[in-house]
């Protein structure tokens, strides 16, 4: 189940002296690493080539303030 509100559920069922808490994986969720989606966008962003800041800031998204 991808919805997380089970999980978090579970893990507010205690009591005040412990003998009745839930211990244990709650949700395990299948889905790729930090370190690989680091990875992948290190990679697009390095096939795209060099950035020119100039135009970056040139830009034409611009707004007057006032």
């Amino acid at each position: 189940v991808e919805d997380p509100s089970y999980a978090f559920a579970l893990s507010r069922l205690s009591t005040q002296d412990l003998r009745y808490t839930p211990v244990g994986v709650f949700r395990s969720v299948q889905r790729s690493t930090y370190d690989t989606e680091m990875a992948a966008q290190l990679t697009t962003a390095q096939n795209r080539g060099e950035a020119n800041l100039q135009k970056l800031i040139l830009g034409n998204d611009t707004w007057t303030v006032g």
